[in-house]
């Protein structure tokens, strides 16, 4: 609220928000974010995660898609964790990334990943002189063989 008192008096009226706004809103301003003194986690406001075949001992695709509530900025490192019954070497992962290359591995190489057989799980970060934008959607996928048994999906 604002209002004025002295010589001249303004009624107290209520101020305008970035949120209330209607048209060429940010991603920020939609989600009422801008609004002064919202706060909000940070977090990835989208995080799938699929594959595109479950048949024992064949080819399979891991799909990831992600979206950040905030910026994240050249060098962040991401894990993608649980990922047992995964079978890799430890080591470089090529990525299919469906946007600009925005992911490289730990060494800087753009469309990889590293992968850590003993804690399965795949290491990456946003690639420097990169940033990954708030809001918008970002697909990479890789690719590695199925194990020789059967298995329920890690949690």
């Amino acid at each position: 609220t604002i209002e004025a008192n002295g010589l001249q008096v303004v009624a107290p009226s209520l101020m305008t928000k970035p949120s209330s706004k209607v048209e060429n809103q940010t991603y920020f301003e939609a989600a009422g974010y801008a609004d002064p003194l919202e706060l909000m986690r940070t977090t990835f406001a989208v995080k799938e995660i699929s594959q595109t075949n479950p048949i024992i001992a064949e080819s399979n695709r891991i799909q990831i898609v992600l979206q950040s509530t905030v910026e994240l900025a050249s060098s962040v490192k991401m894990t993608v964790s649980g990922l047992e019954g995964l079978m890799l070497p430890d080591g470089q992962v090529a990525l299919t990334q469906s946007s600009d290359v925005l992911f490289c591995n730990q060494g800087g190489m753009p469309g990889y990943g590293d992968w850590q057989q003993t804690h399965s799980m795949l290491v990456l970060s946003v690639c420097n002189g990169i940033k990954m934008e708030a809001g918008r959607v970002y697909t990479f996928a890789f690719e590695f063989q199925n194990g020789q048994y059967v298995q329920d999906s890690p949690r």
